[in-house]
């Protein structure tokens, strides 16, 4: 078994994938609301989404920056639970720089506001047709300036379809056609989306791959592992059934992009972190790089 699963008694944010490593059930989540520890119920390993710390840095930083997620609204109660539950924290994420994050804002604001200016002048021109039929709109001018609006246009769509507000639930049309959009973004808009999703689902996606080895060396047992994540981070449902040869190859290539040198510091980091009962606190226990990834940072 190798495909996406939505099984009956999962939660309806949760899809399942299988791959020969182990079983991953990704929890998708909004930022800026609380994850349900049912979504990770059970699992041998929680992967938090960590986009935003420098944990790769070293381990001191780690230790520094680890609280930052059980300070957060999506992690607080979830985190609260890995600690009852004794299931060990991983962090695999790549830090896509502010700057990255800063650039994909403004492409997207002036991506919005060239949409809404296509589609006014687009109905500017037609009505100006019918009013005073002043000027005739050949088929191929109406179709060069439809195609124009939709690719300015397909980001703010997506924006629109973006779950903001209650519990996401992927059997639902409004999130389906929001996972049709992210997808298509992340073909014809890379960028935007080559650091802020793409790259990051593949390097996640190949770490998960090596935390599931060795877990399955540990348990005795192919390892489930939470994927806890924001809902526009559905590539790495894709990216986990890829082989380990097309990851890295896809990875070696966004890489090669000028500019994006300084994202190879730390790529290959893989820090845990479990709860200690003895100390109240939780601690990290391995701080480690993914082999795969580790050529990368010095390429």
């Amino acid at each position: 078994m190798s495909e996406r699963v939505r099984k009956p008694e999962s939660p309806p944010n949760v899809v399942i994938v299988e791959t020969p490593e182990g079983i991953f059930r990704i929890a998708y989540g909004r930022h800026d609301a609380p994850q349900n520890p049912e979504d990770v119920k059970g699992v041998d390993a929680i992967m938090l989404e960590s986009g935003m710390l420098q944990y790769y840095l070293n381990q001191e930083e780690a230790i520094k920056e680890f609280p930052l997620l059980y300070e957060s609204v999506q992690y607080k109660n979830l985190i609260k639970e890995a600690a009852k539950a004794k299931q060990p924290i991983y962090l695999t994420d790549l830090d896509p720089r502010m700057e990255k994050a800063i650039l994909a804002f403004l492409l997207r604001t002036a991506e919005g506001m060239g949409a809404i200016g296509l589609y006014l002048w687009l109905l500017y021109l037609l009505g100006l047709k019918v009013i005073t039929k002043y000027k005739k709109i050949t088929r191929r001018d109406f179709l060069k300036l439809l195609a124009a609006a939709f690719f300015f246009g397909t980001q703010l769509v997506e924006s629109f379809t973006y779950p903001r507000e209650g519990n996401i639930e992927e059997d639902t049309l409004t999130r389906k056609i929001n996972r049709f959009l992210i997808n298509l973004n992340e073909n014809i808009h890379p960028e935007t989306n080559i650091v802020i999703l793409t790259l990051r689902n593949l390097i996640i996606a190949q770490k998960l791959t090596t935390i599931a080895k060795e877990l399955q060396q540990k348990i005795g047992k192919k390892p489930e592992i939470g994927i806890v994540v924001g809902a526009r981070h559905i590539g790495i449902e894709d990216a986990l059934k890829m082989s380990k040869e097309e990851r890295m190859e896809i990875i070696k290539r966004i890489l090669i992009i000028p500019a994006l040198e300084g994202l190879r510091e730390g790529i290959a980091t893989i820090a845990r972190f479990d709860y200690k009962h003895e100390t109240g606190q939780w601690e990290l226990t391995e701080f480690y790089k993914d082999p795969n990834l580790l050529e990368l940072e010095t390429y």
